[in-house]
């Protein structure tokens, strides 16, 4: 069963011991500790998505997907893997105008959000494109958590990190945290070395997980 906002929260807040009426940290600021959190995980580990784009007229630009990471493998019409091209002063295209039947037949990005195709696509055919993409934002109490299982822990480490470090709280907090040594340097900022704790837990989590891998798929033209 996939883990809902809400009781990951409630899991958070009981790390945390913010569990009475007046809670420490609203929920809105635990919901951007998320987001934020689910975004350093898309780095090591993103979700990955099938976009397919059906053009209604003939077109040689694509506007991708605004929660797109990295791309990968584009298919053209009849299944014809695109290539992505490598633009270099001096390079020249076989065909001065994108049109149906130009070459070469490939792609390049620009802006980052544009695919521009050097074989323009007709009206009716359709572009599939994969991609690796930032998980899906959570927003409501009942919105699962999309992530891998192994990637909950992780998050959790970073959520009570960036909690810990808000600006304000430890100053808050601090005194009842102050401990001193007998001998050698006394610790003025346990709190703060306790979240630098919760981060390293967080990169130990994504260490012990190898990367994604998003290559191995594309040749490129120069």
């Amino acid at each position: 069963m996939a883990l809902l906002w809400k009781d990951f929260r409630d899991r958070i807040r009981r790390t945390l011991d913010d569990t009475s009426a007046s809670v420490t940290w609203s929920s809105t600021e635990l919901l951007d500790y998320l987001d934020a959190a689910m975004r350093r995980l898309a780095l090591h580990t993103a979700r990955e998505v099938v976009w397919s784009y059906t053009a209604t007229a003939d077109t040689s630009a694509v506007t991708l997907p605004d929660d797109i990471l990295a791309l990968g493998p584009v298919w053209f019409p009849d299944r014809e893997l695109l290539t992505p091209i490598d633009l270099q002063p001096g390079f020249l295209f076989q065909d001065a105008t994108i049109t149906t039947e130009s070459l070469p037949i490939g792609y390049y990005r620009w802006p980052g959000g544009t695919l521009n195709l050097t074989r323009a696509l007709g009206s009716g055919d359709a572009l599939t494109v994969y991609y690796w993409a930032y998980w899906t934002p959570v927003v409501e109490d009942t919105d699962a958590l999309l992530v891998p299982r192994w990637a909950v822990e992780a998050l959790e480490w970073y959520i009570v990190y960036r909690s810990l470090t808000r600006p304000g709280i430890q100053q808050a907090m601090l005194g009842q945290y102050d401990s001193k040594q007998d001998s050698g340097h006394p610790e003025h900022n346990p709190l703060e070395k306790y979240s630098k704790y919760c981060l390293l837990q967080f990169d130990r989590i994504l260490t012990e997980y190898s990367p994604q891998d998003r290559s191995g798929w594309d040749r490129v033209i120069t």
